[in-house]
């Protein structure tokens, strides 16, 4: 931008674009896990303590299940490979949701 705008220092440019670059791919959901990957690097999400995680619901069919689980923080609505926090869901299916190796109680 600046070979077009010669007032505008070095780097400027992007730092003006970077906002709306980064919404364009966060409201498309286009590279989620490699936000949240920046997010945990900057310090941005806090870790998920999992003993104060239960388990609420389970709800869609076959692989795309997708688990409603409460803790002090809210509600979350996850899938397989998803995050809370630190930490990753490996596995969803009608009966456990585990969460960094650890299988959620419900409710």
């Amino acid at each position: 931008m600046s070979a077009y705008h010669h007032n505008l220092p070095h780097g400027a440019g992007l730092i003006m674009i970077s906002q709306a670059f980064a919404e364009f791919f966060i409201e498309r959901h286009a590279c989620d896990g490699q936000f949240i990957k920046m997010a945990r690097a900057m310090g941005s999400i806090p870790k998920a303590r999992l003993g104060n995680l239960r388990v609420i619901a389970v709800r869609g069919r076959g692989a795309s299940l997708e688990a409603e689980v409460a803790g002090p923080e809210g509600r979350h609505f996850v899938r397989e490979g998803s995050s809370i926090g630190d930490k990753i869901v490996d596995e969803i299916s009608r009966t456990r949701v585990v969460v960094g190796g650890t299988a959620l109680p419900w409710r």
